[in-house]
């Protein structure tokens, strides 16, 4: 999200001329005018203070990149105009060191933690973690198709199709050189795919990969497939609509999984248990009306009724899992004002999973003067943690006893229930769906010591 308004004011920007919006005379127009660098420059800024400095470095040169596609002859003013915007972007971040009260903060935590240190994390050697295991470069490539979770045929098919194309769009562009800048400035694509490429050779460098970083990626793998789908042949369509709706068949295995799982805890009322299977049913009814396409020949009509059909069941299972986890997020299963007031100007220890994950405590108990992670999978003995801090959250199993205050010495003031975000590996199997709230909840408790 943090990069909406630069897309948005960037899409918009062509209304301003005379011409009809995405022609070439518009596209450059956009490239000559000053002010789509300083645009650039706020929205840099913007980027760095909300999500991380280092993105202005794949964003100013997709930007300079983009402008040398449309516009090769002029390329050292696109090279000044991008660097001045980067460097008013980077200013913009640097008035946070000026305006926080505690810069050394910043500079430890957002700057070294969740910047620099994620280029050495210890362990395997640098080229071993990039060619071999679960953050190798060959996985963070298959990042959008992973990001698209029940879409990923549809994304994979792009890319695919991208890459076939790619050759030949080269030739065309080169030979666009010396021909018209409108011959150029036409393929307004081909700053989405230097953006998507840019950002996923970027995220490529750290030790620590993840697809979650190409997240911002998604609206423009959304445009992208909106203009490509449409194009391609009956029987590639046909061959993503069958596997997504595969896709779609196990996404209501797993959530009808939760719903067993709250069913069992009594996390729904009778009402909101009735209405959860008529929603489960409606799903039910949709999936079978996408076998049932799948099953006989299409033409081009029927194929846009069956993406629409399945367009229909993937939105309605996003919704349908907001449903289920609403209870979590009711004022019942949040902390108490008397909580909140036991624990005003304490030193809490929470568990922390990753990165930044204790930043949340902020909000979920904000009275409290200050907030120490501890590493969530028992590096920390619980006897330790309570005699450094005022208080201390702990999470165990939903079955699991809560903790022995009588030999620890102190007091469970509060306990609620949280959702589980990561297992160990060999936790999930067989004998432990058998009971899945051990599986997707925790019991979440608030302790004080008695002292």
């Amino acid at each position: 999200m943090q990069r909406k308004p630069r897309v948005w004011a960037l899409l918009a920007w062509p209304w301003r001329h005379s011409s009809p919006p995405g022609s070439p005379t518009s596209a450059r127009a956009l490239a000559h005018t000053p002010w789509l660098f300083a645009l650039a420059a706020l929205s840099f800024g913007m980027v760095a203070l909300y999500k991380s400095f280092v993105l202005i470095a794949p964003l100013a040169a997709t930007l300079f990149l983009a402008l040398c596609a449309w516009q090769p002859h002029a390329w050292r003013r696109a090279f000044m105009g991008t660097a001045v915007a980067t460097l008013a972007g980077v200013a913009l971040f640097a008035l946070w060191f000026v305006l926080d009260p505690d810069p050394q903060a910043v500079w430890r935590e957002f700057v070294v933690g969740e910047n620099l240190g994620k280029m050495d994390q210890g362990g395997p050697s640098y080229w071993q973690t990039a060619l071999v295991g679960g953050f190798s470069i060959w996985w963070q490539a298959l990042a959008l198709p992973q990001n698209a979770l029940l879409l990923a045929p549809i994304v994979l098919v792009l890319l695919i199709d991208g890459l076939r194309r790619a050759p030949a769009a080269w030739r065309h562009w080169r030979a666009s050189v010396s021909a018209s800048p409108d011959a150029r400035a036409s393929n307004l694509s081909a700053p989405l795919w230097l953006y998507g490429l840019v950002l996923s050779v970027f995220f490529m460098l750290p030790s620590q990969r993840s697809a979650r970083y190409l997240i911002p990626l998604m609206p423009m793998v959304a445009v992208l497939c909106a203009t490509q789908l449409g194009r391609w042949p009956a029987w590639v369509q046909r061959l993503s609509l069958g596997l997504s709706t595969l896709l779609s068949l196990s996404a209501m295995g797993l959530l009808g999984l939760f719903l067993w799982a709250g069913w069992r805890i009594d996390l729904y009322p009778l009402w909101g248990r009735m209405g959860l299977l008529l929603v489960l049913l409606l799903q039910a009814l949709a999936l079978a009306r996408l076998f049932l396409s799948l099953a006989v020949r299409h033409d081009s009509n029927r194929l846009h009724t069956a993406w629409v059909w399945l367009l229909g069941l993937i939105i309605s299972l996003y919704a349908w899992f907001g449903l289920l986890s609403a209870p979590l997020h009711t004022a019942s299963n949040q902390y108490s004002a008397s909580s909140r007031v036991t624990v005003q100007g304490a030193r809490l220890a929470v568990p922390s999973y990753f990165n930044g994950d204790f930043e949340r405590w902020r909000f979920l108990l904000p009275a409290v003067a200050q907030i120490e992670p501890y590493a969530a999978d028992g590096g920390a003995a619980l006897p330790d943690l309570l005699a450094r801090h005022d208080a201390v959250v702990v999470h165990g199993r939903f079955h699991d006893a809560a903790p022995d205050c009588a030999v620890l010495g102190c007091r469970v003031i509060e306990q609620r229930i949280a959702l589980r975000g990561r297992h160990k590996p060999g936790e999930i199997n067989a004998t432990a769906l058998r009971t899945p709230e051990d599986l997707l909840f925790w019991r979440e408790y608030l302790l004080v010591p008695q002292r």
